[in-house]
């Protein structure tokens, strides 16, 4: 199609005006962080240095059953089974002393009492100065692909269980349940 009107070639060749975005103030970015953490599919848990519940997202009201109401301002170690309540001490030490994520698979109890294979990344959060004051925690429900790997032959399982590409990495002493092969490069 060819364009013949003077008018219409000049519309055409030049560029529309586009209105500046407006700058992100503070509160536009606090915004924006709330939304992203809101809209994931992780449930994502906001905790402080003592373990008290700050933020707590629609997918962790999905995957353990609470409301936010019901959990925020309590210690998040309700979420642990028993055998497990040093876990949380563990990683909050963790948290406090390494700057970088740690990541475990582990169980957790819903509010109606059944537990939970779970998988979770942790992260310290730091305030301005570099100081942790907190941790933040993101777990998904693993429990289908546990159920699937028990129904796998042992020979496909040991396969791929030992392979740390296909398992999660644990940056805490003792938690993998298997310990990487070691390789011997001389005979």
């Amino acid at each position: 199609m060819t364009l013949s009107h003077p008018a219409l070639v000049a519309k055409a060749t030049k560029p529309a005006k586009r209105a500046r975005p407006p700058k992100a103030t503070d509160a536009d970015g606090l915004l924006l962080a709330a939304l992203l953490v809101e809209s994931s599919d992780d449930a994502i848990i906001g905790m402080t240095g003592q373990s008290v519940i700050t933020t707590w997202n629609r997918s962790a009201e999905r995957l353990y059953g609470y409301s936010a109401r019901e959990v925020i301002g309590k210690r998040g170690s309700f979420l642990l089974p028993k055998d497990r309540l040093s876990e949380l001490d563990r990683v909050q030490r963790h948290a406090a002393t390494m700057a970088g994520p740690q990541e475990f698979e582990t169980k957790r109890v819903h509010k109606d009492g059944h537990a939970i294979d779970v998988a979770i990344a942790v992260s310290p959060i730091h305030d301005k100065a570099g100081i942790t004051i907190g941790i933040s925690s993101r777990s998904r429900d693993i429990g289908e692909r546990k159920r699937t790997d028990a129904l796998k032959s042992p020979a496909q399982s040991s396969q791929t269980s030992c392979c740390p590409a296909n398992r999660a990495s644990s940056s805490l002493p003792g938690w993998d349940p298997i310990p990487p092969p070691r390789y011997r490069w001389w005979s």
